[in-house]
């Protein structure tokens, strides 16, 4: 199968899980008829080029449904006036029925000055929150068993990745981190920091997962891009591929959830101190790696 169906296929999926007012067990099953039945209806590339568009609507959609969620949670905006459980609050606390007069930001305009007041901070509240959604979209991802993971000078190319004790073949070890970039992006990135170009992994769906800082090395927080308050574990990214003669690599990767989920899976069981190691495929420059010792 082409990677860019299966790509946009984990893409449409994920999002119908978020998607308000759809049942994810009903998406699921039209998507795979669609998948399995329209695609032999003329080009791949159109059919690519339909389903981009159908997963930017849904996208649009679920921004639009949190945006008018957070926005409701703090007033009913139909009437400008409190939302209707503030009715509820006099008996609950045992005071008079009463309630005082509303503060004026919660009348309707009367003046041009009141309006653009108004509407201009209901302007600033969409354009916070959609800047919030994009953060979060776009925010580092990646995690790493470091209980039982652990970051080491290698024989084999700089740092490496070592069991701190045994694990059995089978476990997930972490997900590769890095911020999700577009091939755009980061073949911008790649020209100004080239060293970028060794820690990048590709995702079904055509983006790169980059878990580098602007010089092109490993680094908790990636850069550039939007600002996201946490770090991220980056122990995976120090994983070598096995040298020449050896046994071979003892993890492999793996699909998780979502296309950005790239899983790191024990083979084989891994005896404590031992270095773990993955294959990056044929493409991968090996220059720097140094001679077993």
């Amino acid at each position: 199968m082409d990677p860019r169906v299966r790509g946009l296929y984990k893409n449409l999926l994920f999002a119908t899980r978020q998607c308000p007012g759809v049942k994810f067990s009903d998406a699921k099953a039209r998507l795979r008829k669609a998948f399995t039945e329209e695609l032999r209806i003329g080009g791949v590339e159109d059919k690519l080029k339909q389903g981009d568009f159908v997963f930017a609507e849904i996208r649009a959609l679920i921004m639009l449904h949190k945006y008018r969620s957070m926005k409701n949670r703090h007033l009913d905006w139909s009437t400008r006036r409190a939302p209707s459980c503030a009715a509820t609050l006099p008996s609950l606390l045992a005071i008079p029925t009463t309630l005082p007069d509303l503060p004026n930001f919660l009348e309707p305009p009367t003046t041009l000055t009141e309006a653009i007041e108004l509407y201009g901070t209901e302007f600033a509240f969409a354009a916070f929150a959609a800047l919030a959604v994009v953060s979060y979209t776009n925010r580092p991802k990646g995690w790493a068993r470091t209980d039982i993971l652990s970051v080491q000078d290698s024989g084999i190319a700089g740092l490496g990745l070592f069991a701190k004790q045994p694990i059995p073949g089978g476990t997930v070890l972490g997900a590769y981190p890095g911020r999700p970039r577009s091939a755009v992006e980061m073949t911008a990135k790649a020209e100004t920091a080239p060293l970028a170009r060794q820690y990048v992994f590709r995702t079904d769906d055509g983006r790169y997962l980059d878990p580098t800082d602007i010089e092109g090395k490993p680094c908790p927080r990636p850069a550039p891009g939007p600002m996201w308050p946490a770090d991220i574990n980056i122990a995976l990214a120090y994983a070598n591929e096995p040298p020449v003669g050896s046994a071979g690599p003892n993890a492999s990767l793996e699909d998780g959830e979502t296309p950005l989920d790239i899983l790191f899976v024990a083979s084989r069981d891994i005896v404590e101190g031992e270095e773990i190691f993955i294959d990056y495929g044929k493409s991968y420059d090996r220059g720097g790696y140094k001679k077993p010792v």
